[in-house]
Order: structure tokens, then sequence, then C-alpha cells
């Protein structure tokens, strides 16, 4: 069985190769829509299990704002790694 930093590392790999397929894509405009799509809810959703996700201005490289909401999903992952609530409850 995979762990979910193992999956969120596939997640990162994929999106990567997404964006390495932009330059030959027809519909550029759709896919960037997709992208940002995928980028929105990621943040929507770390932000709802508790990370803070700050907001970008200016020319950010799409490639940078995928890392980072995949850092954010990968210490999201380590916290609910098997032991780790064992040892939140010991401190308590």
């Amino acid at each position: 069985m995979l762990d979910l930093s193992t999956l969120f590392e596939y997640d990162l790999w994929a999106t990567r190769r997404w964006l390495l397929a932009l330059p030959i894509l027809k519909d550029l405009g759709r896919a960037q829509e997709i992208l940002e799509h995928m980028l929105f809810a990621q943040k929507v959703w770390l932000e709802r299990v508790g990370v803070e996700v700050p907001n970008h201005t200016g020319n950010v490289p799409i490639g940078s704002l995928f890392d980072q909401l995949n850092r954010g999903w990968k210490h999201v992952a380590e916290e609910a790694a098997p032991g780790h609530l064992d040892q939140e409850s010991r401190r308590k």
C-alpha cells in the first residue's frame, strides 16, 4: 500500500508532465483554465485542513505554485502518518 506522501509525489510528477506538454496543446486557454482550477482547489482544500497558503501576486511560475502546494500536502501527509496521532495523544 502506498503512503500519502508517495501519492503526493506522484501527483506533482503528473502535474509537471502536464506543464511540459503545454506548448504542444492546441487549446492553451482551456489548459490554463484547468490548471488554475487545480491550483485553486488544492489551495482551498489545504486551507480547510488547516494549512496556511499565502496568496501570490505578480508573475509567479505556475510550476512553483504547484511545488508549494505539494509541500503543504506532504506536510499534511506527515502529520497523518501512523504513530503521529499516538505521539500527540501522549503529550496531552
